[in-house]
Formats: structure tokens, sequence, C-alpha cells
């Protein structure tokens, strides 16, 4: 998968139609942006990822046919293709709430559905403490008290700790990233 950004005055680009845009003034500009937006979404910077690799998040610890179809909804959670009623409301041509359908006290967004929706919490919180076993293990290893990402961008990409901390392998969060597909499974199958 290749990951392209478009300029705002363009619709899609070919080959050629790209270096010809880089090329132009305005086409440096629009880089420029796209360069400056890329450190807001840490899941996108891919300046440590080796082309031809797969990215971590298609990783599996054990190779299971089960784990490996936990994946394809992270993955979705990762790209924005997951659709929450946030989505759906901003989408939709016809009025639909965005208020979450299992507790009904918040829009549904991410962050509500991976950490504050109250009618998942029995289904994540077992979870969720294994994934801070894992984060109190890479802290320690690590010699620091506190990692500097926040819990979302953890669950939804676990590698960004790569980028992050280069003594890290993809062995060291290889546990983490097992809880997280667990964790993002357990909760689509439970909404």
């Amino acid at each position: 998968m290749q990951l392209v950004f478009y300029s705002r005055h363009q619709a899609s680009f070919s080959g050629n139609r790209w270096s010809k845009m880089l090329s132009t003034e305005s086409g440096l500009e629009s880089y420029a942006i796209c360069q400056n937006y890329i450190h807001h979404y840490l899941s996108l910077n891919t300046e440590n990822f080796i082309p031809g690799k797969p990215h971590p998040v298609l990783s599996t610890s054990s190779g299971s046919p089960r784990e490996a179809a936990r994946i394809p909804v992270k993955l979705r959670l990762l790209t924005g293709t997951y659709i929450l009623q946030t989505t759906r409301a901003a989408f939709n041509q016809h009025k639909v709430n965005p208020t979450c359908l299992m507790c009904g006290t918040a829009d549904e967004t991410v962050n509500h559905f991976l950490l504050d929706c109250a009618a998942l919490s029995n289904k994540r919180a077992p979870i969720i403490d294994d994934i801070m076993r894992c984060y109190n293990e890479i802290c320690v290893k690590l010699g620091i008290s506190k990692l500097q990402v926040g819990m979302e961008q953890l669950i939804v990409d676990s590698s960004v700790l790569l980028n992050m901390y280069p003594l890290l392998t993809n062995y060291d969060i290889l546990d983490i990233h097992y809880h997280t597909v667990r964790l993002v499974y357990t909760l689509h199958c439970a909404r």
C-alpha cells in the first residue's frame, strides 16, 4: 500500500503528474504542507520503515489464523476506514445521530470507542491491564517513567514506538501489539 498525499488543486496523480507537480513551486508548497501534517499523525511517519517490508501492524506473534483474522479490524481503525457513528453522521446525507449506540452518553469517536465507552468497559478492562503491563515493561527497558505517546495512539499503532525510541525493536513491541489487536477485535465484536 502506498501512501500518497494529494494537492488541494489536483484530484489524482499518475507517476509523471506527481513528478511534474513536485517540480513546480505550487507543488513544492503542497509537498511542504504534507510534510508539516505528517508529524501530527505519528502512524504516517514512515522514515524508519523499509520499503518492501510489511508495516509492523501486519505482524503476528504466532502466525495463527485466529490472530491473523483480527488484524483487518485494527488496520481499518489505523487507516480511518472503520465506521463509527461520527463517521456515519459526517458522510451520510440523512440525519444520523453521532452518539454511541452502546452507551448513549457521548459521540462515538475513536477515543470513545477504544477507551471511554462505559458499555464496553467490562470487555476492555482486562485487556487494558495486559497492555499496561507491557507498557511498564517497555518503560523499564528504556529506563523512563512514562512513554511520550498517548494511549489511543499506542492502541491504534504501537509501531510508533519504534520511531520514537530507536532502542526498541519489533520484538520488543510484539506483546503490546498482540494485546492491542486483541483489544480492538474484542471491542469490535462486542459492538
